[in-house]
């Protein structure tokens, strides 16, 4: 991940993920990525020791995070591998449309969640997971091999980067690298 970029993270299982969602009174809806697992009988003691709970509740940056994955408007899934590696990893970029975008990876068993305030930052992440900006840099790489839903999503993942390095310099702000 880009040294310019240090989101609020938190790693959670799915019990933890469970008791954090009942303690914020937060519900996932249908088309939430998130497992619509029972809470636990005492959702304060799974979420002992993790920074998340604060005099008996959700810290701010835990409740912004899940309320956004319970219930996001917006969703980019993204599966990847790096060439040759039989290992495939999935991201979910998801928002309500405004505020904070939120990433999340993982399985059922355990998560990855990371609050990413601006849509410059969401777009540096997704580059520095796809590594896009470094494909045009690459001087005599093996060839690049795209059916129409990969190219329509390389083409994607270029326009937003652009956009997001366009609207940086409207907005007269250095553009991360």
């Amino acid at each position: 991940m880009s040294p310019l970029l240090t989101p609020w993270r938190m790693q959670i299982s799915a019990d933890q993920m469970a008791a954090a969602l009942s303690l914020g009174g937060l519900r996932p809806a249908a088309w939430s990525s998130l497992p619509a697992d029972p809470p636990p009988a005492d959702p304060e003691a799974v979420l002992e020791g993790l920074g998340l709970t604060a005099s008996g509740s959700l810290t701010a940056d835990a409740h912004t995070a899940l309320e956004v994955l319970a219930g996001p408007e917006r969703m980019l899934s993204v599966i990847a591998n790096n060439a040759g590696s039989p290992t495939w990893a999935e991201w979910h970029l998801v928002s309500k449309g405004r505020g904070p975008y939120v990433a999340r990876s993982g399985g059922a068993g355990s998560l990855d969640v990371s609050v990413v305030p601006t849509a410059t930052q969401a777009t540096v992440l997704l580059d520095d997971l796809l590594g896009v900006t470094a494909l045009a840099a690459r001087a005599g790489g093996p060839a690049l091999t795209l059916n129409l839903a990969g190219y329509a999503a390389l083409l994607a993942a270029a326009d937003a980067l652009q956009s997001a390095r366009l609207a940086s310099r409207l907005a007269r702000s250095r553009v991360p690298e």
